[in-house]
């Protein structure tokens, strides 16, 4: 970023982001082992992206079941200053594939930033 790259990171950061309430509707969320990630890691003005109305993940030792099942977000994207994320949407497949629901995000490049 330093150089004048822009930076996307999106995946499973095994921690929630900061700022998610532990409450989606219609799902359970895991306090379990709730740990969020640092306010303003990795440093004051880089952006993070999540959609906190839609779980994420889920545990895998019992199949999925909407109503008991612990659910949790902790799929997400970081970017650089020069970059504006907006537009997340997490695809709710009711963790058919995956323990993990795919997530999306638009993004856009800041120029002269």
């Amino acid at each position: 970023y330093e150089k004048g790259n822009y930076i996307i990171v999106g995946g499973d950061w095994n921690q929630t982001p900061y700022g998610i309430e532990p409450e989606l509707p219609s799902h359970r969320f895991d306090t379990e082992n709730l740990t969020y990630v640092e306010k303003d890691y990795p440093a004051p003005g880089w952006n993070w992206a999540f959609d906190a109305g839609m779980p994420t993940n889920r545990r895998v030792a019992t199949p999925y079941d909407r109503s008991s099942s612990l659910t949790t977000v902790i799929d997400c994207f970081l970017a650089s200053p020069n970059v504006e994320l907006s537009e997340v949407k997490t695809s709710d497949l009711n963790f058919q594939y995956s323990d993990h629901q795919p997530v999306q995000v638009q993004a856009s490049l800041l120029l002269n930033h």
